[in-house]
């Protein structure tokens, strides 16, 4: 960035990498600097102590409309949202698949809400006892009493260090993303479920709302287990109701999660700011 005085410096993690070096270097190179942050603003009140670092910048970028507000609110720096894209010829459906047993595909471990998913997986097998749950979780992260409890359960199936084809295979084999969360910004098992024909039972809060319109599954209360289960059983239930969902989630990944799309948009803003 010293050498290269008409360079911008792109971080596209801005979390781990916005701080140290680049955060207290000097103000002509930090006004190059273009940062992604992917992190909810309950993140950044936790574990950000100054916000005037974020001023100076060049651009942030973010991935959801609550993220967009809060950095516009806090920062004098111009802020874009992009949305958080997917691999359209990697990532598709398979609709003439034959269903199986029903089951529900639980991916990732951060910001999760594990005890709506006891709570709701508990409630659900009540009155579907058949009902299956995939759980893609590093083993690193299942240190975690639910998870435990959820063990003990023949009907929880575990998966980690997958390649990405076998990854493809639990969205296809699924009937229903279910993943509640505690907070969010954008998600990768959301964009990939989606372009996969996948229907989403997941939480409205932060970000989600944004990926998730009504359409393509059910967005339930926060913290509120009892919602989440009702809309799993009303969708497993309704399978004309979950087929027009399932055509609609992979609408809407080619209509707005396109990579070509963000990358013209981010390209005509940095074209505009001065």
């Amino acid at each position: 960035m010293s050498a290269f005085r008409d360079a911008v410096g792109l971080l596209s993690a801005g979390e781990n990498q916005y701080g140290g070096v680049f955060s207290s270097a000097a103000p002509e190179i930090r006004s190059r600097l273009v940062v992604c942050f992917h992190q909810p603003p309950s993140w950044w009140r936790l574990h950000w102590r100054d916000v005037s670092l974020l001023n100076g910048l060049k651009a942030i970028v973010c991935l959801c409309q609550e993220q967009q507000d809060y950095f516009t609110a806090l920062s004098s720096t111009p802020v874009i949202m992009l949305r958080h894209g997917v691999l359209h010829d990697f990532f598709t459906p398979e609709f003439d698949r034959l269903p199986g047993s029903p089951r529900l595909l639980f991916v990732g471990h951060w910001l999760r809400d594990l005890d709506v998913l006891e709570m709701a997986m508990n409630s659900i097998w009540q009155s579907r006892p058949d009902i299956e749950l995939d759980c893609l979780i590093p083993i690193h992260a299942r240190d975690h009493p639910v998870l435990t409890r959820l063990a003990r359960n023949s009907r929880v199936h575990w998966h980690s260090g997958l390649v990405p084809e076998q990854v493809r295979e639990l969205y296809r084999q699924a009937t229903l993303l279910f993943l509640p969360f505690i907070d969010a910004a954008a998600n990768n098992g959301i964009v990939e479920a989606l372009a996969c024909g996948l229907p989403i039972v997941s939480t409205r809060v932060g970000g989600i709302p944004d990926y998730v319109p009504d359409d393509c599954g059910r967005l339930c209360a926060p913290g509120d287990a009892k919602d989440h289960a009702c809309a799993v059983i009303d969708l497993i239930n309704n399978k004309e109701l979950l087929d027009r969902k399932k055509r609609a989630c992979r609408r809407h990944a080619e209509k707005t999660l396109n990579w070509k799309d963000s990358a013209q948009l981010f390209h005509d803003f940095l074209a505009s700011l001065k």
